[in-house]
């Protein structure tokens, strides 16, 4: 499987999404948080089909070399941030907060601290609950993945729509029960329908008819997401009775339409989307932080029009010294197999 430049385009799409809804303080892309879940299907889909090629090419899933690979894909660019966070707080006036939500954040548990509102709130990098629930998913996944092989080819799908269908459940039961809309949007629990939305796209075989009809249709996935960009707000109780999975599933579709020869599939090919796609970890983890602290200087105008630009300078020179030698690296060491193809997709998995 080579290397699809279309899926960096989702990802330029997705953070500045994410990035122009914390500029705006929610003003402007009220429902710009949506671009979180295309990550999360896009991170399903990627993380599950190189799994399974894994899987066909050697006949087992490396579950070492697996770990190996995420931590050097999400670890250095996310110390370089929380490096920076740890020198803020000791000339801050609540040290000792901060420190803990530096360690939670570093942990990859800061959704569940903030979903169960537990400890201090999370600070400036409170947008790190998106990789903590990625993190949970990779880490109980390629397990689940590798258990459901040995029971036969098909069962994998079957699993992955139990889980789904759990996830959704556990969201819709929380909303009837009235649980905070935090609690919904930061537990690993009903999130997780997401990523596995992901995951089930990637198990099935569509059939050349069906892929072909939602790649020329792929006007009705984009239109609607961009309608629940600009009118979606985040206390709505739609995104508990089924609007992350709805939204998921039109990121699904976008995924499907993005490999077509299409309008939508030439413009997320241009060479300058495709580099935000690549640098766009490096902008997420910047961007929240940058913003917080500008905005308490300068207000929210002024903090976007210096923050937004630095967050991409920072991300750029962050994937360009840090990551990819590092990614350079990992592909070296812990590519599942020699096979170049595969070893091109494995040194830029799925990730912010």
């Amino acid at each position: 499987m080579h290397r699809i430049r279309e899926f960096d385009g989702l990802r330029a799409v997705a953070v500045t999404m994410v990035v122009l809804f914390h500029a705006f303080r929610g003003a402007a892309l009220t429902g710009g948080l949506i671009g979180v879940d295309i990550f999360f299907v896009l991170s399903g889909y990627l993380i599950t089909t190189l799994l399974v090629i894994e899987q066909k090419k050697t006949g087992r899933i490396s579950l070492l070399k697996f770990y190996a690979r995420r931590a050097c894909r999400l670890v250095p660019a996310l110390w370089i941030v929380l490096a920076f966070c740890l020198s803020l707080a000791f000339w801050s006036t609540k040290p000792g907060e901060h420190l803990t939500t530096i360690a939670e954040a570093a942990t990859y548990t800061i959704n569940w601290y903030v979903a169960l509102g537990i400890g201090p709130p999370g600070w400036i990098i409170g947008h790190t609950w998106s990789l903590a629930i990625e993190e949970q998913f990779y880490l109980i996944w390629p397990i689940i993945l590798i258990v459901a092989l040995s029971f036969g080819p098909r069962a994998p799908i079957r699993v992955a729509i139990a889980i789904f269908a759990l996830s959704t459940a556990m969201c819709v039961l929380l909303s009837a029960f009235n649980f905070s809309v935090v609690r919904i949007y930061d537990g690993f629990d009903t999130r997780s329908s997401e990523l596995f939305v992901g995951c089930i796209l990637a198990l099935i075989s569509l059939p050349p008819t069906t892929a072909h009809l939602l790649t020329r249709s792929w006007i009705v996935p984009v239109t609607i997401c961009l309608i629940v960009v600009f009118t979606l707000h985040l206390n709505s109780r739609f995104l508990g009775f089924g609007g992350l999975q709805f939204v998921a599933l039109m990121a699904a579709w976008m995924i499907v339409a993005a490999q077509g020869d299409t309008v939508f599939g030439s413009v997320l090919r241009q060479r300058h989307v495709v580099y935000i796609g690549r640098i766009s970890y490096g902008i997420y983890l910047w961007h929240y932080v940058l913003l917080e602290m500008l905005v308490k200087r300068f207000g929210a105008p002024l903090a976007a029009l210096i923050g937004v630009p630095l967050c991409v300078a920072l991300a750029a020179a962050s994937f360009e010294w840090v990551e990819r030698p590092i990614l350079r690296m990992s592909a070296r060491y812990f590519s599942p197999t020699e096979n170049s193809a595969m070893r091109s997709l494995a040194s830029d998995p799925a990730s912010h």
